[in-house]
């Protein structure tokens, strides 16, 4: 039996369709936002204190985003230092800490496995946990930007009637297309934020509870407990590590 390759990181074969996607979107809100919003928000009587307000917080907020989903995609969040005493994988033939997973699409065994983001393309576990919530923080303040200045840009639109524009208003371009696409950015800032939170609010649950994603969705599937970080509670972790070959016992 050929060995799946061990992925290091979200940067390595195969890639995941969500995460291209993901990256599509990402890419086609900030041009149209920055092209067809940013140029045309209203003015006022000296400065464009609002243009330059949504650049500088579209730059910052973007900058923030792109390092934590680099940094959050690059990081080998694996556990490959071999344990004097945890649990034994059969997969990688070695012991590891007890709470290990195996993860099957990246080949290795993570810490604290929390889950396998196909956003990012990597797993999810004590290397990138706290990476992975500066994403999804950055991401809302990101969107959320944008979702408010492309509000002021329509509003301004049905305010003024879009068909009274010159086309010398718009730099030569067509006033219905630029609306068009901007309802569309808006639309598609809007999916994203709103996940976002979801998935944000989720984790602030799940830290509250003490549990990661994987032990959440495990408990959900056979309606038993699982056991917390501290240990201190009677419960059954490794009924959460039924879909690997984790084993107890390293002496």
């Amino acid at each position: 039996m050929i060995t799946p390759k061990r992925r290091k990181n979200g940067f390595e074969k195969p890639y995941s369709c969500i995460q291209i996607v993901s990256l599509c979107i990402a890419i086609l809100t900030m041009l149209n936002f920055s092209l067809l919003c940013v140029p045309f928000l209203p003015y006022s009587d000296f400065v464009n204190y609002i243009q330059i307000a949504s650049v500088v917080l579209l730059i910052v907020s973007s900058l923030l985003t792109s390092i934590f989903w680099y940094h959050t995609s690059v990081v080998d969040p694996g556990d490959c230092i071999n344990r004097d005493s945890g649990v034994y994988c059969e997969i990688c033939a070695k012991c590891v800490h007890v709470t290990c997973k195996h993860c099957r699409r990246c080949n290795k065994c993570v810490e604290d496995f929390d889950h396998h983001c196909k956003v990012v393309n990597n797993c999810i576990g004590k290397k990138n946990y706290r990476l992975f919530i500066g994403l999804l923080v950055s991401i809302i303040f990101q969107q959320a930007f944008i979702i408010i200045f492309t509000t002021i840009f329509i509003v301004r639109l049905l305010k003024k009637n879009i068909k009274s524009f010159k086309k010398d208003s718009f730099k030569g371009l067509n006033p219905e297309a630029i609306a068009f696409f901007n309802f569309l950015t808006l639309l598609m800032s809007i999916v994203v934020v709103s996940s976002s939170m979801t998935l944000l609010g989720m984790h602030i649950y799940l830290h509250f509870k003490g549990i990661t994603t994987y032990q959440y969705i495990m408990n959900k599937k056979s309606n038993e407990p699982v056991q917390t970080e501290g240990g201190n509670t009677n419960k059954n972790f490794h009924k959460d590590m039924d879909l690997t070959k984790i084993v107890p016992a390293c002496k």
